[in-house]
């Protein structure tokens, strides 16, 4: 996402942990950065295809945590995923497209739709679960991911 978004030096746990200056030569000797990055920043996009890529990162990773939320036991949950279309990444993106221009309207309205219809069987989904029917939300999160799915066939057709 950061190289996407024009970010070319990091730093960071998903690189390395923190070590003395003197390890630094020799870690730097011997590290491989990740290919996955090296790939996606040498790929050249388009404005467009990087704000597609960003909203299906973004809206990809709400999915899984999502999923990962109803799957854990919900002792174990701590935080909630955003449940408002209007305020999670997805929402924010298609509001500020609207704003930008880039994309004609109707595909954003069609997107829209799309990612409203899977808030709304998420919120579904959550309510079964916070009413500790968890067999049931959990047997109902093949609903979110065709929804999801069927969202990212609109983004394809945004392209």
């Amino acid at each position: 996402m950061l190289l996407i978004m024009g970010c070319k030096a990091a730093q960071g746990y998903s690189i390395a942990k923190p070590m003395p200056a003197d390890d630094l030569p020799e870690w730097l000797s011997v590290y491989t950065p990740n290919q996955e990055w090296l790939s996606c920043g040498n790929k050249v996009r388009t404005e467009k295809e990087n704000k597609i890529k960003l909203f299906r990162l973004t809206t990809n990773h709400w999915k899984n945590r999502f999923i990962s939320y109803v799957q854990s036991s919900p002792e174990d949950n701590q935080h909630e995923p955003i449940m408002s279309e209007q305020h999670d990444h997805g929402g924010r993106w298609i509001s500020r497209a609207y704003k930008e221009g880039v994309f004609e309207e109707n595909s954003l309205k069609r997107l829209e739709r799309a990612h409203n219809n899977v808030h709304f069987i998420a919120q579904s989904v959550q309510l079964s679960y916070q009413n500790g029917d968890i067999d049931k939300a959990r047997g109902a999160l093949e609903g979110v991911v065709t929804a999801y799915n069927e969202m990212s066939n609109v983004v394809g057709m945004c392209e």
